[in-house]
């Protein structure tokens, strides 16, 4: 069995993510994540900085108050308005990150103590990739076979 403590988040990350700019809207989010089946994206400013993660958890913040338990459906006007709202409105930053020479297990215990789901993994400012909870889970499913 591989000594987990050993293992790297550069060893098991998700380089080269899709990252959004803060400018594009919510609906620019929505086709990201279903379209590339992920759950969440880091997002930057207009100068390329790192300035925070939008989750599929934020989109549903985002649409809850369209949510009237006495009506159907939102009305189409809301809903549109909601698609076209600028990423910058619902943001969470800022992100937390990591290095790629980070260890599995320090990465495991921020996203524990921070409660989140992912890490951005940057190298000198720039953005690397995503490490996640399925990427640690699918790491220490390989250790296993070991």
């Amino acid at each position: 069995m591989t000594d987990l403590s050993r293992i790297l988040v550069e060893d098991v990350f998700s380089a080269s993510p899709i990252v959004l700019d803060e400018t594009m809207t919510l609906g620019d989010a929505y086709e990201a994540l279903v379209g590339e089946s992920i759950s969440g994206v880091p997002v930057t400013d207009a100068a390329g900085d790192l300035i925070g993660v939008l989750s599929a958890s934020d989109l549903l913040v985002a649409l809850a108050p369209l949510l009237d338990p006495q009506e159907d459906t939102p009305s189409s006007a809301d809903l549109q308005s909601l698609k076209n709202t600028p990423l910058s409105e619902h943001v969470q930053g800022p992100a937390l990150t990591c290095t790629e020479n980070t260890t599995l297990v320090q990465a495991c215990a921020l996203m524990h103590r921070e409660g989140v789901h992912r890490l951005v993994v940057v190298a000198r400012d720039e953005i690397r990739g995503v490490i996640s909870s399925l990427d640690v889970v699918k790491a220490v499913a390989l250790a296993g076979r070991d």
